[in-house]
């Protein structure tokens, strides 16, 4: 389960169910996303669980009706200073959730979904067979996806402990492996972009130091 908070851009239009302070749950294995009013505890907002089926042949165009997602993770919005403020970035692993469990992708394959939540509607998607910005191969479970200041999207493959970037045009930018110092490709829950300058100094690997796109990097953790 995922919880995160409202941001401002909705609610300005009057539309309080966004609210600063508004509590946007994500159910994994439930494949439900909802919005909590905090002052009175009723959900005002929903999407899941039952969605149109994934069509797998479909033209891949947004914005588009939302489809099956199931065992998302890291479902927040997006805040006021970042491209897509307001929106809704969920990561869809495709993996098997659901009571009872729903019907997998015939292609498989996760994606990065942002969704319109007035409209309930997809605005933008990256994932497998969509090009350079694709993921790699199904993640069935953990991973995550943040929206940048630039308008770039960083993506983190949690099993392959990959983290990239993917313009809004859709192509890649840098690709970096967390590895253990065992050589191991290590699994990474969320990635979240930083400035190393701005870290404390008892979170500043040695060996980060000088990190560059496209170098992969060492966890002893």
């Amino acid at each position: 389960m995922t919880c995160s908070s409202s941001s401002q851009s909705l609610a300005k239009d009057g539309d309080k169910r966004f609210a600063p302070g508004n509590i946007l749950i994500n159910s994994r294995n439930g494949n439900v996303a909802v919005i909590i009013d905090r002052s009175t505890g009723n959900v005002v907002w929903r999407i899941g669980p039952n969605y149109p089926a994934t069509n797998p042949f479909a033209p891949k165009i947004v914005p588009r009706p939302l489809d099956q997602i199931s065992g998302a993770h890291d479902v927040y919005m997006i805040p006021e200073d970042r491209p897509g403020a307001g929106d809704i970035m969920i990561f869809d692993n495709q993996g098997e959730a659901g009571f009872p469990p729903v019907p997998m992708q015939v292609a498989g394959g996760s994606r990065v979904i942002e969704i319109d939540p007035v409209k309930r509607r997809s605005s933008g998607v990256f994932g497998a067979r969509l090009g350079p910005g694709r993921l790699a191969v199904l993640q069935p479970f953990i991973s995550s996806a943040e929206r940048l200041p630039n308008g770039n999207t960083l993506i983190d493959e949690g099993i392959n402990g990959r983290f990239f970037q993917v313009t809004p045009k859709a192509r890649s930018s840098g690709n970096t492996y967390l590895r253990s110092s065992a050589r191991r490709r290590c699994r990474l829950f969320q990635a979240i972009r930083c400035r190393y300058r701005t870290m404390p100094t008892e979170f500043r690997p040695s060996h980060m130091t000088g990190f560059r796109r496209g170098r992969r990097i060492r966890s002893d953790d």
